[in-house]
């Protein structure tokens, strides 16, 4: 594996300050050695820089009270062309036409930045009060219980998958076993599903699971877009990046969480029968 090839995949920790001390070692020491890779990592700091100095205009509360209408009617069609009916049946990988190494780190970063952007300065940084509620979106029953198993879809299919690269020992082990290719396809499935779990985790206003959404994204990229030759790598790559943010245990106990209200949920549908049989 190339030394820009490896410093191309570790551009996006290196701007959010992500990497170990060893490999933002090893990110300096390339940079200083390697004008293009020099060059593209400053082009890319300079568009998260930029967007990050950029102000959002500050929005009356009769703009948020159709917001969310607004940009659902905005993402209806582009909703329909990405899901089938129904949260199980998910459109099948398509063929990635031949690229160069560098597009999909490029591309990625721009997509976190982006998202970075958008939530500190409208969505974090909105105040409390009519604003704020004028933005919360209330969802019917069925609604809830159609999130809640997609959710439980999402997180088992992360959980699996991102076991399985942790349990693997790159010296020992024999690569073929992982089934990489499938590894990949499933890895593209579950980036289409994150998109439909964040954009209920931002009208729910839950941004812990936003949160836990994005650093599953970040691995799930580095699956995606890894070539044959750098399997081990980025197996190595995605194990240290699971125990440095601790993403399975956040799974974990996000799955746990989501039992205990599913439990409370039941419980309170009984409580209404036993009323309503009462009166």
């Amino acid at each position: 594996m190339s030394s820009c090839s490896r410093c191309q995949k570790m551009m996006v920790g290196a701007l959010y300050h992500e990497l170990v001390s060893h490999q933002q070692q090893a990110f300096d020491k390339h940079l200083a050695t390697c004008p293009h890779c020099a060059e593209e990592y400053q082009q890319l700091l300079w568009t998260l820089n930029i967007m990050d100095r950029r102000q959002a205009p500050a929005m009356d509360p009769a703009y948020w009270e159709g917001f969310w209408d607004r940009l659902s009617d905005r993402l209806e069609p582009v909703r329909r062309k990405l899901f089938r009916p129904g949260w199980r049946r998910w459109i099948p990988p398509v063929t990635i036409p031949v690229r160069p190494a560098w597009v999909p780190v490029a591309a990625a970063v721009l997509l976190i930045a982006t998202g970075v952007y958008i939530g500190r300065s409208i969505y974090l940084n909105q105040p409390h009060g009519p604003a704020a509620a004028a933005r919360a979106v209330v969802f019917d029953p069925a609604v809830i219980a159609e999130f809640n198993g997609m959710l439980s879809h999402y997180l088992g299919q992360s959980r699996s998958l991102l076991l399985g690269l942790k349990n693997f020992d790159t010296e020992q082990d024999d690569p073929a076993l992982l089934d990489f290719p499938r590894q990949q396809m499933v890895s593209w499935e579950l980036l289409v599903q994150g998109q439909e779990i964040r954009r209920h985790a931002v009208a729910s206003g839950d941004p812990r699971l936003q949160h836990l959404v994005g650093e599953i994204e970040r691995v799930l990229l580095q699956l995606a877009n890894s070539e044959g030759e750098d399997l081990e790598w980025t197996i190595r790559l995605v194990q240290e990046g699971l125990e440095q943010n601790a993403i399975l245990v956040k799974i974990n106990l996000t799955e746990q969480e989501q039992g205990d209200e599913v439990m409370e949920e039941s419980e309170s549908v009984q409580d209404v029968k036993k009323s309503a049989l009462l009166i």
